[in-house]
C-alpha cells in the first residue's frame, strides 16, 4: 500500500485527487492540507510515502516546502502538481528535490 498526502490550497483539487486515488487498491490517501506551513505536522502524523504538493501555495512556495520536506523527511517522495506551465518553476521544484512534476 502506497500512503499519499495531498497538499493544495484548493479544496476542489484535493477532493478531485482523493476521488481519483481512493478507488485504487494500492493507494491510500492518509491526509491533506491547504497550507505549506502545515505540511511538516501532516507528514509527522500520517507518515506518507508520497506527498502530492501544489507548486504554488498561498503561505509558502511549493519549492520551499519541498526543500523543507526533503531536509526533514528524506525518505518521503515529493511530486509537484500545478495548473501553471512554467519551465522556471519546474526547474526550481526539481532542484528543490521533487521527484516529478
Amino acid at each position: 500500500m502506497i500512503r499519499i498526502a495531498i497538499v493544495d490550497d484548493h479544496e476542489m483539487v484535493r477532493e478531485g485527487l482523493r476521488t481519483i486515488l481512493q478507488p485504487e487498491a494500492d493507494f491510500e490517501v492518509v491526509g491533506e492540507t491547504g497550507l505549506g506551513e502545515a505540511v511538516g505536522d501532516l507528514v509527522e502524523s500520517t507518515r506518507p510515502d508520497i506527498v502530492l504538493l501544489d507548486a504554488r501555495l498561498p503561505d509558502v512556495s511549493g519549492p520551499e516546502v519541498c526543500r523543507r520536506l526533503r531536509g526533514s523527511h528524506p525518505d518521503v517522495r515529493v511530486i509537484m502538481v500545478s495548473t501553471f506551465s512554467d519551465d522556471d518553476l519546474v526547474d526550481e521544484c526539481i532542484r528543490a528535490g521533487a521527484r516529478g512534476f
